[in-house]
């Protein structure tokens, strides 16, 4: 039914027992009060006993840069709840922060930009900084989280609109154009004008389609602007399907 790995590698199996066929669906003749746990473990594995719940906020910032997962994930969950039951130090943003921007590993980065979100600590300042990051990872997970509310500040969208024109990385064009899909469709104009620009991406395996879902929405509300992309767009795909969009409007409104 599930599987948790420990802080020593070895692996927690629970399972549902019943000496009944599940697939049998008379409830009488199941016995739902019994289970089983299996550890699975790789030859002689020693046992190490850890409890991070007695570290300090400081201790399992620092936690984020650990090479084994567990002891990152798990001190994000305890920041976490701290941070809900109010219980956090003040620094633990700043640190966070100072570990995105000072960390080598985008994968130590992503840790820290993580734990700042689940904590609440990305506020406009932060946001600011953490798009303009240089490793493109942090830019574009920052872009996903700040947009996971559906709604963007005039700051962020004018960020978002920037970096659809100037940004050099696919992967935050992606999430630019998976982000978009979120938020309003009257807020998509400005930043679909710039990632529709890009005529290198049209031959991309993945970009062409992600834009076209975020623009779809669009050509369906507003025709006036989707004709404007229409003829801006570089991407063949997006005027095509655009063109085809617009078509079944004007078939389905003569059927009436």
């Amino acid at each position: 039914i599930n599987l948790k790995y420990d802080q020593d590698g070895s692996v927690y199996m629970i399972d549902w027992y019943d000496k009944q066929q599940c697939h049998r669906r008379e409830p009488e003749v199941h016995d739902r009060s019994n289970g089983r746990i299996f550890k699975v473990v790789y030859n002689d594995q020693k046992v190490t006993k850890v409890d991070l719940a007695k570290a300090s906020d400081s201790e399992l910032v620092k936690y984020q840069a650990h090479p084994n997962e567990w002891y990152a994930r798990t001190a994000k969950r305890l920041l976490q709840e701290r941070a809900v039951k109010g219980k956090l130090s003040k620094n633990v943003a700043g640190d966070l922060v100072k570990l995105v921007n000072d960390s080598k590993g985008s994968n130590i980065k992503l840790r820290a930009l993580w734990t700042l979100h689940v904590i609440g600590g990305i506020d406009a300042a932060t946001a600011e900084r953490m798009l303009a990051n240089s490793d493109e990872y942090v830019r574009a997970w920052t872009v996903q989280l700040l947009a996971e509310s559906g709604q963007l500040t005039g700051k962020v969208a004018k960020q978002f609109k920037d970096m659809a024109v100037n940004d050099a990385s696919p992967m935050v064009r992606m999430y630019l154009a998976s982000a978009l899909q979120r938020i309003p469709s009257a807020q998509r104009a400005d930043i679909l004008q710039g990632l529709l620009a890009h005529a290198e991406d049209a031959t991309d395996h993945n970009l062409p389609l992600m834009y076209w879902y975020a623009t779809e929405p669009v050509v369906a509300e507003q025709p006036v602007l989707a004709l404007n992309l229409l003829s801006s767009s570089k991407i063949p795909l997006i005027r095509e399907y655009i063109a085809r969009r617009m078509t079944m409007d004007h078939k389905a409104v003569a059927a009436k």
